[in-house]
């Protein structure tokens, strides 16, 4: 009998929530994103930090598995009308489905938990479970016909859970953050994905900063029939190498507060190494020894811009400039070359070559959004004036406009002078 016990797989309970937004009342209860994180659900965060609402937390993650720690679904909300038709969020998906559609229009799978209706009958892949009440189904992802309801409301929403712990209470309990921004979960998967393969240890031993930043989302725009962009606050993540040298000694006293041993993994930068991969030469692992002792060989500008190329946070900052751009290319190898010249280009700069990367792709996109937000709030104006019950003297051609100064280069003319990104062909 105490084997059934001890011999179940352990499940660590989530004792806090970090929330990414704030019910707007006057928008009917919508939940609005906000550029900083709600704690209100996690009081020993809030302790920890001295804010309820940080811009940033620090955040260790218990496994390599991204099934556990950044799990991806698709989940349906059947939610119920009140008698003035506003909608009543339902507490529970009916629907939920964490092998969704592929890229190429594959249908996936889902369960249906709901007891009292069905799924329709020709995506139904079994009969009601006697036991729980599930059925599993076919799962059409934008093609299901509970995508959205009657008036064009989303029904079925895309969700990543993300479990972690929060070295910074001084202990550790699991906490909590979901996301249904396709932005975020993209970016956030695209870069644990990455660094799973690509750092020893993957994910384990890492201490990652949390945090939002406001960037570039296409969205399509009902009344204006066309996709706009529009800056919206995304969830992101990063591993803090520095988190020891600022924390150190604070997260030690608090572990011998609550008497315990801060781990080692956390106290100590060995978790930051990073295995260069083999050179081009006769030598064991492109190391040469001499007197029995290493010598590190020297690599070529080619091989370090490779290995710099390997970076994820090089990668994510690629991504994020060549998204704001609208930058594509006709292959992954185009691409790929694109950057590795953009890196050589580096080498010729003072500095490490991985921070004058980083360093110069921030800037251009930081620029560009820059003049994007200008962009937006000129249009936001002149909807404005549009929308406007007196018309604008200025807008009928009664006054004449007053003068403006013109730019003589366009965005785009702008952000080349500045670290344009080199045109490779394919």
């Amino acid at each position: 009998m105490l084997n059934s016990y001890t011999e179940r797989p352990l499940r660590q309970k989530v004792e806090g929530i970090i929330r990414l937004g704030t019910k707007d009342v006057a928008a009917g209860g919508m939940i609005k994103n906000e550029p900083y994180f709600i704690l209100k659900d996690a009081p020993e965060v809030i302790k920890a930090y001295n804010n309820e609402t940080p811009e940033a937390i620090h955040i260790v993650f218990p496994s390599n598995d991204l099934s556990e720690v950044a799990n991806t679904s698709l989940s349906y909300w059947k939610g119920v009308y009140d008698k003035s038709g506003k909608m009543i969020p339902a507490t529970k998906p009916v629907c939920s489905s964490e092998k969704g559609p592929g890229i190429d229009g594959t249908p996936g799978e889902a369960i249906w938990f709901d007891r009292n209706s069905l799924p329709p009958r020709e995506d139904m892949l079994s009969d009601r479970d006697p036991n729980n009440g599930y059925i599993k189904r076919v799962c059409r992802g934008e093609g299901c016909c509970h995508w959205v309801d009657a008036k064009g409301r989303s029904m079925c929403k895309a969700a990543m859970v993300l479990k972690f712990f929060v070295p910074m209470t001084g202990y550790f309990d699991l906490h909590r953050c979901v996301t249904h921004s396709k932005t975020s979960m993209g970016e956030i998967y695209g870069y644990l994905s990455s660094f799973i393969v690509s750092q020893p240890g993957g994910l384990l031993g890492k201490v990652f900063r949390l945090y939002k930043e406001g960037s570039v989302v296409h969205r399509w725009d009902d009344k204006k029939k066309a996709e706009v962009k529009t800056i919206m606050p995304i969830l992101k993540i990063k591993q803090d190498r520095e988190f020891v040298a600022k924390y150190g000694a604070e997260m030690t006293a608090r572990f011998n507060k609550n008497n315990q041993v801060m781990p080692v993994f956390i106290s100590s930068g060995a978790s930051d190494t990073v295995f260069l991969p083999p050179l081009d030469d006769d030598s064991e692992d492109g190391v040469v020894f001499v007197d029995d002792e290493p010598i590190q060989a020297e690599m070529t500008p080619a091989q370090r811009a490779d290995v710099v190329l390997q970076d994820p946070e090089v990668w994510e900052a690629f991504d994020k400039l060549e998204a704001v751009m609208g930058k594509t290319f006709p292959s992954v190898e185009a691409r790929t070359k694109a950057r590795h010249v953009y890196i050589l280009q580096k080498e010729a700069l003072s500095g490490n070559v991985r921070d004058n990367v980083i360093d110069g792709l921030t800037k251009s996109f930081l620029h560009f959004v820059e003049k994007l937000q200008v962009q937006v709030d000129q249009e936001k104006k002149q909807e404005e004036l549009t929308l406007g019950a007196t018309p604008d003297p200025v807008m009928s051609g009664a006054v004449p406009p007053p003068e403006e100064d013109v730019p003589t280069t366009t965005v785009q003319e702008t952000l080349d002078s500045l670290d344009p990104l080199p045109s490779v062909e394919g």
